[in-house]
């Protein structure tokens, strides 16, 4: 994993990533630039969420003489218009898993025109429930069968180079719903439940990690 280190980025934040194995890391220094941060901000079910500093961009050409040179997933969070930059840079000769999330102030309707061009460059769309609804313009709360009808919309308009991607709609308690052209929808149950809230400390980041 990269992470990029701003001049006011931890010490104690890189130390305790490298009790995980050094190997596990490319660190890229901006002694110039802050870190990138952002806010995860919940009410009830709602997720919010924002820079707060200004942004540290990364692109497979930043890849290129590294370790991580052609690496076989990419997993990229952006606007569909950036996805789309960043998917021009992927060369003849390589053709890695791509997955994508829509970055949550991003999944507007307003967006889906530009979601669409890219969708056939991708192996695995993943929004959050709320994100998948209201780019297809479908009404608040999700529910299970709202769920399933915008995986199906994504999938009619042709998730990868032969219509043969994954929709992933991550949704909270619900757990996952994920989908392709040539297999049935299937709910992967959330691993915790509403009876074990006293073991759940932040709600953010596994099935992210599932997905790569």
């Amino acid at each position: 994993m990269i992470v990029d280190k701003g001049y006011d980025f931890p010490d104690s934040v890189g130390k305790k990533l490298l009790e995980y194995g050094q190997e596990m890391w490319m660190f890229r220094e901006h002694s110039h630039l802050g870190t990138t941060r952002a806010l995860n901000s919940y009410r009830g079910e709602l997720r919010g969420f924002e820079y707060i500093t200004p942004r540290i961009r990364l692109t497979p050409k930043d890849l290129e003489g590294t370790k991580l040179a052609k690496p076989k997933i990419l997993h990229f969070i952006c606007s569909p218009t950036r996805a789309s930059a960043i998917l021009s840079e992927v060369n003849q000769g390589w053709k890695p898993i791509a997955v994508y999330e829509p970055i949550p102030d991003r999944c507007v309707p307003e967006e889906l025109p530009a979601l669409k061009k890219v969708l056939p460059l991708i192996s695995v769309l993943s929004p959050n429930a709320e994100e998948a609804l209201s780019l297809l313009s479908l009404p608040l709360p999700p529910s299970k069968g709202a769920i399933e009808k915008a995986a199906e919309e994504f999938l009619d308009f042709g998730v990868g180079d032969q219509k043969n991607g994954w929709v992933i709609i991550r949704s909270g308690g619900m757990g996952a719903y994920m989908k392709s052209r040539e297999t049935k929808g299937l709910w992967i149950d959330a691993f915790w439940t509403s009876e074990d809230t006293d073991k759940i400390l932040d709600v953010t980041g596994n099935i992210v990690f599932s997905l790569s």
